[in-house]
């Protein structure tokens, strides 16, 4: 196709093309169509597919405009990015009113859309940074071991006695604002954990020394971050009664334990393990720790105009993310803006608040996309199979189907990215000059 396409300069790294494609395009764009009908159309007088172009155009030339009119703008859009050697950021927005294209015209018209903006990299080869480092010890690997043991204990149930702070109990209740039950908190054969703590520690501390068919009226308070707004805060009764009990018994920790959850034949052993566990998890913490630093370093330095485009999409990004833990959190079938407002906010707000978080991924996503590209840095095909081998695994697939699924989706370009952005953080920290800082209890890592 042959276009003439001029460019013209806009804010936050944004551009109009405006495109004249000449009518000899347009007309071989309509006979194109035209041919592509007449193969298969169905015309009285003529046997399929045998109608006479002229024909297909008496019946069907008013009809078929915008179709062409559409093939041809993203042709010439395509073909003017190349001739302007243009990155865009998604696809381009037609600024001009089109409408009623005919054989004999000229198709002119303007599209605007933001591009990756020509930008100057930072030094990033050798970005001095200092990073704490976490020592583990045998008070740690004996917390691990508590917390293994815990996730293997038995829930038994407890038919007399009374309630001890390790149980549980099976309640029937319902929460009492102003002397009315609140319908989204009653809970039927609800099981509450004494030991892992709750929402209301009023009333779990006051179910200690209850037991089986007894009834309670407990009064608490609803913490102040609850999700709604109208019951954050306020003084409630918890009425109800306990309908079982049930206890802990943990396994005892002995090596016919070790050998039932690894392959280790003695504590001993398995305790060297959880050891050598522990401190990989230390490493990879440092490591972590260590590639965000130099990230907010270079992102310190690193000067470019974030198109709106991109920005928009890291808000909305993290306004899915807000949405999918509220779900979570409340149960709710709600709209996004509803989930918002009863959190006491509104949408414009909470986009306001999420920009200079949404800016910040924005510049991160353009300076290691801009150093990959550099240093050719992309995953190969061994490591793309091992992602989608892990993904397989957890979703139950073969490998083979969840790369189809993925391709169909769109899916392939996003896991791509994040191995890209992986393999560059790894990069820039080999290339870095790292020193240690203070070395720290295991205990005090934070994730």
């Amino acid at each position: 196709m042959s276009i003439n396409a001029e460019i013209s300069k806009l804010e936050k790294s944004r551009v109009r093309l405006d495109i004249v494609v000449e009518n000899t395009e347009v007309r071989e764009a309509f006979d194109r169509t035209y041919q592509k009908i007449a193969k298969n159309a169905h015309i009285k007088g003529f046997r399929p597919g045998k109608a006479p172009v002229g024909v297909i155009r008496m019946k069907y030339g008013t009809s078929i405009a915008q179709e062409v009119l559409e093939q041809l703008i993203k042709e010439a859009y395509d073909k003017a990015v190349l001739q302007h050697k243009l990155q865009p950021l998604g696809g381009g927005s037609v600024t001009s009113e089109l409408s009623g294209l005919k054989e004999e015209d000229t198709l002119t018209f303007s599209i605007e859309v933001d591009v990756y903006p020509e930008c100057v990299l930072p030094g990033y080869m050798g970005v001095p940074v200092t990073v704490d480092r976490y020592e583990v010890s045998q008070s740690d690997v004996d917390a691990e071991l508590a917390r293994i043991t815990e996730s293997h204990t038995a829930i038994l149930d407890k038919p007399e006695g009374v309630l001890e702070a390790d149980d549980l109990a099976l309640v029937d209740y319902e929460v009492l604002l102003d002397g009315a039950p609140v319908q989204k908190l009653t809970r039927k054969g609800y099981s509450y954990d004494l030991k892992t703590g709750a929402s209301y520690p009023d009333f779990q501390n006051a179910l200690c020394g209850l037991t089986t068919g007894g009834s309670f009226e407990i009064p608490g308070r609803v913490p102040e971050g609850f999700p709604d707004p109208d019951l954050a805060g306020k003084d409630v009764i918890f009425k109800g009664e306990i309908a079982a009990m049930q206890r802990r018994k943990p396994p005892v920790v002995n090596d016919e334990f070790a050998a039932s959850i690894s392959d280790k034949k003695t504590v001993a052993e398995f305790r060297d393990l959880l050891f050598e566990r522990m401190q990989e998890h230390a490493r990879e913490f440092v490591s972590a720790a260590a590639r965000q630093k130099i990230l907010g370093i270079l992102c310190a330095k690193f000067e470019a105009v974030l198109p709106e485009s991109l920005v928009e999409n890291q808000v909305r990004s993290a306004l899915e993310s807000f949405e999918q833990r509220m779900r979570r959190t409340s149960g709710s079938a709600d709209s996004l803006e509803d989930l918002i407002e009863r959190a006491g906010g509104s949408i414009e707000a909470m986009c306001k608040e999420l920009r200079p978080e949404a800016e910040k991924s924005a510049r991160e996503y353009i300076l290691i996309r801009e150093i990959a590209k550099k240093e050719n840095i992309e995953p190969d095909e061994a490591e793309i199979d091992e992602a989608l081998e892990g993904f397989a695994h957890y979703y139950g697939l073969d490998r083979e189907t969840l790369r189809n699924r993925f391709i169909q989706s769109d899916e392939m370009s996003s896991l791509v990215w994040r191995l890209t952005f992986r393999k560059t953080l790894e990069f820039l920290e080999k290339a870095a000059t790292i020193q240690t800082g203070n070395t720290l209890p295991f205990a005090e890592m934070k994730e």
